[in-house]
């Protein structure tokens, strides 16, 4: 999961170094959900108890958490149509380069906006 979000983010910048906190948070999340529907599917959605009681599987809630946790952190990256949408308005438009007096109208510095040097490349965290 690491490896193709990175792929898929850091072409369209929005994934920086920064971000690898958030980003192990959504891959976690994801590992956890997968655990949480497999389990159900061995067990099934309703168990019985000691007593012959039939109970949710508490899987459920583990997967219903971890779902929204998924949704929540995807939401942050663009993920989702519409969040990628308003991240994609934003990058339209970066904030202007801070000018200095020695700095040219064809200088980097002027040329490359706020995003120059953002982004690098990244490498799995250990």
């Amino acid at each position: 999961m690491w490896d193709w979000l990175v792929d898929e983010l850091q072409p369209i910048g929005v994934l920086a170094t920064i971000d690898r906190l958030l980003l192990s948070s959504l891959c976690t999340a994801w590992a956890r959900y997968l655990e949480a529907e497999l389990m159900l599917r061995r067990e099934g959605r309703v168990l019985k108890t000691t007593n012959g009681n039939k109970v949710p599987n508490p899987w459920l809630t583990i997967s219903r958490q971890e779902r929204e946790q998924m949704t929540s952190l995807s939401a942050r990256f663009g993920l989702t149509p519409t969040d990628r949408s308003k991240i994609t308005g934003a990058m339209l438009e970066p904030p202007p380069a801070q000018a200095t007096d020695s700095d040219g109208p064809d200088s980097p510095q002027v040329q490359a906006g706020g995003f120059t040097g953002l982004i690098g490349k990244q490498t799995k965290p250990n």
